[in-house]
């Protein structure tokens, strides 16, 4: 996977039309590190002939923002998703202990890591 700062947008369904938010992450060294307005982000990624995996971890900083899934504050995500030109991974990533509970992520590269 290509290392650097990307932008991410996550929806609660692929049609990318309700219960949205996005921030920023930093991939290098395959660690992922990021978060927005109300939530930081962190975890590992693994990368296999462009597929790429993780266990990524959320946790509210804020108390003024919501979460995308109500009533959950902190929790992990196991997250699969495909690696396009380079400059982008668009996958799924369902909540740990919660398969009813998933976020389509969508990945795109801005900026290079230091």
């Amino acid at each position: 996977m290509l290392e650097g700062i990307y932008e991410v947008t996550f929806y609660q369904s692929s049609d990318r039309q309700a219960d949205y938010g996005n921030g920023i992450v930093t991939i290098k060294d395959g660690a992922m590190n990021g978060g927005d307005e109300g939530y930081i982000y962190s975890g590992k990624l693994t990368e296999s002939d462009n597929r790429v995996t993780g266990r990524l971890a959320v946790s509210k900083w804020s108390q003024a923002s919501a979460s995308v899934f109500y009533g959950l504050d902190n929790y992990e995500l196991d997250f699969t998703g495909d690696r396009g030109d380079g400059d982008s991974l668009d996958g799924w990533a369902t909540v740990v202990g919660a398969l009813g509970k998933t976020l389509f992520i969508s990945a795109h590269r801005i900026g290079d890591a230091a």
